[in-house]
């Protein structure tokens, strides 16, 4: 079976405190890419902040950016 790269596009998105963001990936390849979401040479694990959601073709990480001064 023949195996190709998966092509990923990358764009910046912004995020401020209090809010949600959802960043999705969508790789194209055969076999179907696993993905995995990274920030400082750490695969991310659910938690306060992120959530992630898999799906056959797509995989979306939730980024909740926490307001700290709202909770002082």
């Amino acid at each position: 079976m023949p195996r190709f790269r998966p092509t990923v596009e990358k764009k910046k998105i912004y995020n401020w405190a209090g809010k949600t963001r959802n960043l999705t990936c969508e790789p194209l390849g055969e076999p179907a890419p696993r993905v995995e979401w990274v920030h400082a040479n750490t695969v991310l694990k659910v938690d306060d902040n992120f959530f992630i959601y898999h799906s056959e073709r797509s995989s979306t990480l939730q980024v909740s950016v926490l307001d700290y001064l709202a909770q002082l």
